[in-house]
């Protein structure tokens, strides 16, 4: 995915081009995959350092109607820089940015979840030992009748 060096950004910004081909050398998946995997919300090829990195690398509003323009005009993708293509092919998934947030709640929601049904646990336990507690029950009993 990463072959042409020397070609000069055509819609992003040179300092962010770098900044994000760092980025993308960190996530170590094609442009191709990660859509697949967005698409089909695999948490499990992206997990959640991957994902907060897609974060980083997703285009602006500006950038990404940059490309968008650049493409619609009739210019090749194989034109872009190494990074703005593998941008841009992210961008060809519908609603991706719906997506990458899709993905990022169901990767952090898990350990959620786990804590929440830890706590739920310790909730009925309680809930438990005050229905069972006799010396409880007396006390309600007098507080009922006076």
């Amino acid at each position: 995915s990463m072959k042409k060096k020397d070609v000069a950004p055509k819609v992003l910004d040179g300092a962010r081009c770098q900044n994000t081909a760092i980025t993308i050398k960190k996530i170590k998946l094609k442009a191709e995959d990660v859509s697949e995997a967005l698409l089909k919300c695999d948490v499990n090829t992206l997990g959640k350092e991957k994902l907060e990195l897609i974060n980083l690398i997703m285009p602006n509003k500006e950038e990404e109607d940059g490309l968008r323009e650049y493409v619609d005009s009739g210019k090749k993708v194989v034109d872009l820089n190494e990074v703005e293509q593998y941008i841009y092919e992210l961008l060809k998934l519908a609603r991706v940015h719906d997506k990458l947030l899709l993905c990022t709640l169901r990767a952090s929601g898990h350990i959620k979840l786990h804590e929440l049904e830890s706590s739920l646990k310790q909730t009925q336990a309680g809930c438990r030992a005050l229905m069972e507690c006799t010396a409880l029950k007396d006390i309600l009993d007098v507080v009922v009748q006076v």
